[in-house]
């Protein structure tokens, strides 16, 4: 919307598309012109305040994942550290197994 002061008195437009054409269309003047401006600026800084607040809560949701992704890959480093110094394997990406101990032949 549009307020527009012609002769010191105030008039309230909104721009339309019709086809490829964009036109003026009258609203209000006057007093009624001003406070219809007024709310739609209002109507307009809540929706802008809605939409950053939204952004902001998915940016920080989306930096809790990433914090929580290196957690669980750091988790899994060291797990894998503490099997593989117990003595343990993983077979074919699946379980963990302790390797055998072949026995020593103490005949020889």
């Amino acid at each position: 919307m549009a307020l527009v002061y012609r002769n010191g008195r105030p008039y309230l437009y909104r721009s339309k598309r019709r086809g490829r054409r964009v036109t003026s269309e009258y609203v209000a003047s006057g007093e009624s012109a001003l406070i219809i401006a007024t709310m739609e600026t209002i109507d307009r800084d809540e929706r802008d305040f809605e939409r950053w607040s939204i952004q902001k809560e998915r940016q920080e949701a989306a930096e809790r994942d990433t914090r929580l992704d290196d957690i669980v890959r750091l988790s899994g480093e060291l797990a894998r550290e503490v099997l593989e110094r117990a003595g343990f394997r993983q077979h074919h990406r699946g379980e963990w197994r302790r390797r055998r101990v072949r026995a020593v032949d103490t005949n020889r």
